[in-house]
């Protein structure tokens, strides 16, 4: 009993950790310590689906300057928590064509077995994003549960039909070593996206977006 409880403590660590480590700076991804986006620059390369395909997240992009507001986007979500989900239950990402507009982010789930179906892990915090260009841009901002904010813009590219890569040409607060890649699988649909993420130890990251 001491060995699960100690396991299920470790696990639940590792999806922290896991969160903190895939940033806040770009297209619908997890975001930093205590929900707030991560300020720096994040590394490591991780599968982005549960089909096989893979994605880099979290590689430090080019340094820069973010002069000015990367975006006048207002903070429009509601505070969302990051609920636990088995692990079997995890779909596939789909891919598509990310359609123009408003979305807030509306779920975000976690899937490792020994978390726990609806176990409430912490809190994410808000998220609003506007895709543009025909899906080849983004605009975002992050709030956390402290009420800090984050905010991005930068260029999308599709891969691989279900896989995306996001790149910052603008972040606030400014990362200590250059801007922050995100990069991962996708499905989106007219009015909404979801984001998956794979971190360490397997554990994927699901975001689900709603077009306003």
């Amino acid at each position: 009993m001491r060995a699960s409880l100690i396991a299920a403590v470790t696990l639940a660590s590792a999806v922290f950790a896991f969160i903190a480590c895939t940033g806040g700076s770009a297209l619908p991804v997890a975001t930093g310590d205590g929900g707030a986006p991560s300020s720096r620059a994040s590394s490591g390369t991780s599968d982005a689906t549960s089909g096989g395909t893979s994605g880099t997240s979290g590689t430090s992009g080019t340094s820069g300057t973010s002069t000015g507001d990367c975006t006048t986007l207002a903070q429009e979500g509601p505070k969302i928590d990051i609920v636990g989900a088995k692990k079997d239950s995890q779909p596939a990402p789909k891919g598509g064509t990310p359609v123009n507009g408003k979305y807030i982010l509306t779920g975000a789930r976690a899937f490792a077995d020994l978390l726990g179906e609806g176990t409430v892990i912490r809190s994410f915090g808000s998220y609003t994003l506007v895709i543009g260009g025909g899906g080849n841009t983004f605009e975002q901002v992050v709030t956390n549960e402290k009420d800090e904010v984050t905010k991005a813009s930068g260029n999308l590219v599709v891969e691989n039909t279900t896989q995306f890569t996001a790149t910052p040409t603008c972040e606030q607060p400014k990362p200590d070593a250059g801007f922050t890649i995100i990069a991962g699988g996708f499905t989106a649909e007219p009015t909404s996206i979801k984001m998956y993420v794979v971190r360490d130890f397997g554990i994927t990251a699901e975001l689900s977006f709603t077009k306003k």
